[in-house]
């Protein structure tokens, strides 16, 4: 990946990576990785609920 390609899509500053800088970056992936498996159970659990 480009320096700043995600540094554009997280409006980021376009410099390379520090080991502190990529510790952020992994923390944000995660908290999207976090909040999208609870989106998506919470949307199994109402389809569910519907279906009952």
């Amino acid at each position: 990946m480009v320096y700043g390609e995600l540094d554009n899509l997280t409006g980021g500053k376009s410099e390379p990576p520090t080991s502190k800088c990529i510790e952020e970056q992994r923390r944000r992936q995660l908290d999207v990785v976090l909040e999208i498996r609870r989106l998506l159970s919470e949307a199994t659990r109402r389809s569910a609920e519907k279906a009952a």
